[in-house]
């Protein structure tokens, strides 16, 4: 277990977490916490968690896409947009010399958070600790609907693409799939 934490601007704070169960070159599956440090007037503070979030990393090299596999099929899905070389230039040369590949797979922003841009800064500053990693995520498509069930939301989907694209991901081409470029960190 090993944890990483970095200052975001004056007040916030983004800690990671991360375990390996299987080996270097396995996923390393993160936690990731954003907190704002709220300073009192005794100079005592308190920390307000502000979004979570899940990663999953891996090694560009041997059976990565296998392992994420191993994990989940979202990972896997989302790791086999990396596989095309020529696809991943056309968004960002620089991401063809990077070693490892980060995906974001889950983020939640607190709800009384939601709205001022708190999960902008929250990856930029996953991006700017896997400074040399791809950072990628799929923005999320299932929604409960009105029974309860879960079910393909477009909108849903479409909405969270465009607020994405406004934190500088990319859409890879052919995929859902969306990459936060180096020069956009």
């Amino acid at each position: 277990m090993e944890d990483l934490s970095e200052i975001i601007g004056d007040d916030k704070v983004l800690e990671l977490t991360f375990s390996s169960r299987y080996g270097q070159l396995e996923t390393e599956l993160w936690h990731a916490t954003f907190k704002r440090w709220d300073l009192g007037d005794d100079e005592d503070g308190s920390e307000t968690v502000l979004a979570t979030a899940r990663l999953a990393r891996v090694n560009l090299h041997g059976e990565w896409l296998d392992s994420l596999d191993a994990e989940s099929g979202s990972l896997e899905a989302a790791g086999g947009a990396f596989l095309d070389r020529d696809r991943v230039a056309e968004v960002d040369e620089d991401s063809l010399f990077a070693e490892s590949l980060v995906i974001i797979d889950f983020v939640e922003v607190l709800e009384e958070h939601r709205g001022s841009r708190v999960s902008h800064d929250f990856v930029r500053g996953i991006g700017r600790i896997f400074r040399s990693d791809i950072v990628a995520l799929i923005p999320a498509s299932i929604s409960h609907d009105d029974s309860d069930e879960l079910v393909v939301d477009i909108v849903k989907f479409e909405g969270l693409r465009r607020h994405w694209e406004r934190a500088g991901f990319v859409r890879v081409p052919d995929t859902d799939v969306m990459m936060l470029p180096f020069g956009k960190r």
